[in-house]
């Protein structure tokens, strides 16, 4: 990986934004890869996969080595694509080792995300629609004593406040993590522009889609 000569003049930009001017290869799998494993476990404890490479959802039970296989599908993935989009059009040499570790570390926000949607107002106001959902559809979306509004309204101010903040905290953070992974794509593969961007916005939707069924036979074979 080639790493530019201009020193950025916003150190903390650069590591909320491009954190791989300072750590790559394997320092950037090590940390990344750390903190994919305490984000299965604490997905384990609670219920909730990361099935997809930018998706995490609450479901049902699983043993604890199904959520770490989850996870690191999603990582190899990602990591595959972005290094065979790297070969198409990147002239510099390309190490497997700066593409699968900085792919890693982009990962850091969705585990941040496990943690906004694990806060007891959010839990609260989901599991109250998810009460009205399995009442029916049809009085979930009308009538006087269901529909979203009166969800709603039977929960807490501030259990609604806490909700709407860990939605947009979650939404962030998706943007957060879409943008470091391009970024890892970017210094990993020295690439960039509008051919780059192209090529990696296909392979993050094609990413999600291979993830997807890999997990959902995961899961169906088990």
């Amino acid at each position: 990986m080639e790493m530019p000569d201009r020193i950025p003049s916003n150190k903390l930009k650069t590591w909320l934004f491009n954190p791989f001017y300072y750590i790559a290869g394997g320092t950037a799998f090590g940390i990344g890869l750390v903190v994919m494993m305490i984000a299965s476990l604490v997905g384990a404890a609670t219920n909730h996969h990361f099935d997809g490479v930018v998706d995490l959802h609450a479901g049902p039970p699983a043993p604890a080595w199904v959520f770490v296989a989850e996870n690191l599908i999603n990582w190899l993935v990602m990591g595959v694509l972005a290094y065979l989009a790297g070969r198409l059009i990147s002239r510099s040499r390309i190490r497997p080792l700066d593409v699968f570790g900085t792919q890693a570390l982009a990962r850091v926000p969705m585990a941040i995300t496990l943690f906004c949607v694990l806060l007891p107002g959010f839990r609260r106001v989901t599991d109250q629609l998810a009460g009205q959902l399995m009442q029916g559809p049809t009085r979930f979306r009308s009538g006087a004593s269901g529909g979203v509004l009166t969800s709603f309204a039977q929960v807490s101010p501030l259990d609604l406040a806490i909700f709407v903040l860990a939605v947009i905290l979650a939404l962030l953070l998706l943007v957060w993590t879409v943008l470091l992974m391009y970024r890892a794509f970017a210094v990993a593969c020295n690439v960039g522009g509008g051919k780059a961007i192209g090529l990696f916005a296909a392979a993050i939707l094609l990413g999600e889609v291979l993830s997807k069924m890999s997990i959902g036979a995961l899961l169906a074979a088990i």
